[in-house]
């Protein structure tokens, strides 16, 4: 199977809908904050805008107000239509299929901003994927990621039982859902600062997100982190 062949049938079985959450999961989202949602706030506008892992392109609609020129690329076919069938007559929206485990079809320094939300987890190569991101970036250029945090409390409770963490709450589809690479703050800093950025901001999503940022590094599920290209 191929990689977007995979994260094709992630799109189109309807897994993640048959998932029941947890009761006091369910009552208390109304105090999350999505990832979306965080993404949004820490997106600083601009001319152009790159999501890599578009999905169903809501991030890109929400942001529209902000950038002249938004595009949306995934690897999977389905979630790309799904876009341009949205977008409809929407000159400022773009959406097309690419996967970025390799080069994509985009001049060097097109873009202002790239967003990428629950992604690198799943690519093969963070490094890759992270010159990849500096090349499409302009000089000054923002780079927004968010990854699931292994070191998160439940996972390292998980790992002292000898229980392997999983990082994802995408249902049953393949092993932790495609999740390749696990991450810490210290190691996605690490990962972004090595290849010429700087981090500006570190923070994370969830249930009651100001409590959990008190001790990130245990208490928040994800990381969220905001870099800017030197």
């Amino acid at each position: 199977m191929t990689a977007s062949n995979f994260y094709e049938n992630m799109y189109t079985d309807n897994t993640q809908d048959r998932i029941k959450l947890p009761f006091l999961y369910r009552k208390l989202r109304r105090f999350e904050l999505h990832r979306v949602d965080g993404a949004c706030q820490l997106a600083p506008g601009g001319d152009s805008l790159l999501e890599i892992g578009c999905g169903d392109g809501g991030l890109l609609f929400r942001l529209k107000h902000k950038y002249n020129q938004l595009w949306g690329i995934d690897i999977a076919p389905s979630a790309v239509k799904r876009v341009i069938d949205r977008a409809g007559s929407e000159s400022k929206i773009h959406a097309r299929v690419e996967d970025v485990n390799g080069d994509i079809g985009f001049e060097d320094a097109k873009f202002d901003t790239i967003i990428a939300l629950a992604v690198m987890e799943h690519i093969f190569d963070p490094y890759h994927f992270i010159s990849l991101c500096r090349r499409l970036l302009r000089p000054g250029g923002v780079l927004i990621i968010e990854v699931p945090n292994v070191a998160f409390l439940p996972n390292r409770l998980r790992l002292l039982f000898g229980v392997v963490p999983r990082t994802s709450d995408e249902g049953a589809t393949g092993y932790d859902a495609g999740h390749l690479h696990y991450f810490t703050r210290r190691s996605l800093r690490e990962l972004v600062e090595n290849d010429g950025f700087k981090v500006v901001k570190m923070t994370a999503c969830g249930i009651f997100p100001k409590l959990r940022r008190l001790w990130a590094s245990l208490l928040c599920g994800d990381i969220l982190i905001l870099a800017k290209k030197l």
